[in-house]
């Protein structure tokens, strides 16, 4: 089963269960979901580096720009 099939069929099994309406709003409502959960990830990234750095990332970023090292950019 290829990973189209195994989203087609879970979309299926959603919609089955009276999850969803169709598989359309099946399949949008995981992509949302993974998309929600990515973002999350990336706050607490930048709110890591906010911690360690005593700013936010935005000043973080205009301080180093235009003279940072590629370390730092990174």
């Amino acid at each position: 089963m290829d990973a189209h099939q195994a989203l087609e069929s879970i979309a299926k099994e959603m919609v089955t269960t009276g999850l969803y309406k169709d598989e359309g709003a099946a399949v949008r409502a995981l992509a949302v979901d993974q998309i929600e959960r990515k973002i999350a990830t990336y706050q607490m990234q930048v709110e890591t580096f906010e911690k360690k750095y005593g700013c936010d990332l935005d000043s973080h970023s205009r301080a180093l720009e235009g003279q940072a090292r590629m370390e730092e950019e990174d």
